[in-house]
């Protein structure tokens, strides 16, 4: 046993608990407290990994299915970053150039442009994508 915690093997997983497409709540709820189970009492192994990676994708698959998520406004994304992490609108003015461009892609009168993407993703320390 290393750091308390049981090795299981790869059989065993699929015996006790058969990887296949999640279908209902009661499936989804016990894919993850399987998933929570393994984690929290059985030994990080390469089987181990390979199980829980592709319970991982069953789990997300159900989820994005059941509980999609709708994209978010890249604006609405920015204010929320600007928040999150305290910048104020003068501080923005290095990524746009100006603080009037600020106030106008703020309020939705200016569009982002590449650059600006770019650079706010720098910034906040994200991918671009966030702000597509």
């Amino acid at each position: 046993m290393k750091n308390g915690k049981k090795k299981i093997t790869y059989l065993e997983m699929i015996t006790q608990f058969l990887l296949r497409k999640i279908k209902t709540n009661k499936d989804y709820q016990n894919a993850v407290n399987r998933y929570e189970y393994l984690t929290d009492n059985y030994q990080d192994t390469k089987e181990l990994n390979d199980y829980l990676d592709v319970l991982a994708m069953l789990i997300d698959e159900y989820e994005n299915e059941k509980f999609p998520i709708a994209d978010a406004d890249p604006i609405e994304v920015l204010k929320y970053l600007m928040k999150e992490k305290n910048i104020k609108q003068t501080q923005l003015a290095k990524v746009f150039g100006s603080q009037s461009i600020v106030s106008e892609v703020l309020s939705k009168k200016r569009g982002l442009t590449l650059k600006y993407i770019y650079n706010m993703a720098v910034m906040f320390n994200v991918k671009p994508q966030v702000f597509v």
